[in-house]
């Protein structure tokens, strides 16, 4: 056997446990998202809250109108969120945590929104139509995101 075929397979080990390594980073990544998220939810039992997670895929999510809280995690996928309604209240909290990804948040008209936390190698792109008068209800939007796309659609 030639050393150049030697030198191919021990390549191809080495590729496998990298993406076996990935894989798993990203499971223990999302296995413990879930855990603080549940913590969090315990809490305050009393509140309307949504957890939703992808991992490697996509996922559309249709956000309930009265929902006060909703905890959103995509990591090498693409997640859109739908609110196809104005909300109940007048705030609606939406945690974000998203690496390698696309997240699309699609929102009826009369949406302000209030940006917290941080990201590194983040896009954030608001296509929504340019709107004259009050804002109906505030989106505050809680993200930690990194080498993410942020894009936010307003309703056809």
């Amino acid at each position: 056997m030639s050393t150049k075929k030697k030198g191919l397979g021990a390549l191809a080990v080495k590729g496998l446990a990298a993406a076996a390594g990935y894989t798993a980073l990203n499971g223990g990544a999302m296995w413990l998202r879930y855990h603080k998220v549940m913590e969090k939810m315990k809490c305050h039992p009393e509140e309307k809250k949504q957890m939703h997670s992808t991992l490697f895929g996509k996922l559309t999510v249709y956000y309930g109108q009265d929902t006060q809280y909703g905890y959103f995690t995509c990591l090498n996928g693409a997640m859109t969120i739908i609110l196809k309604e104005q909300p109940v209240n007048s705030v609606i909290d939406l945690d974000l945590l998203s690496a390698f990804g696309k997240v699309t948040l699609i929102l009826p008209p009369g949406a302000k929104i209030e940006y917290s936390g941080c990201g590194c190698l983040e896009i954030i792109s608001d296509c929504r139509a340019e709107e004259i008068g009050e804002k109906s209800y505030t989106v505050r939007l809680h993200r930690r995101n990194f080498a993410s796309k942020l894009v936010i659609k307003g309703q056809a």
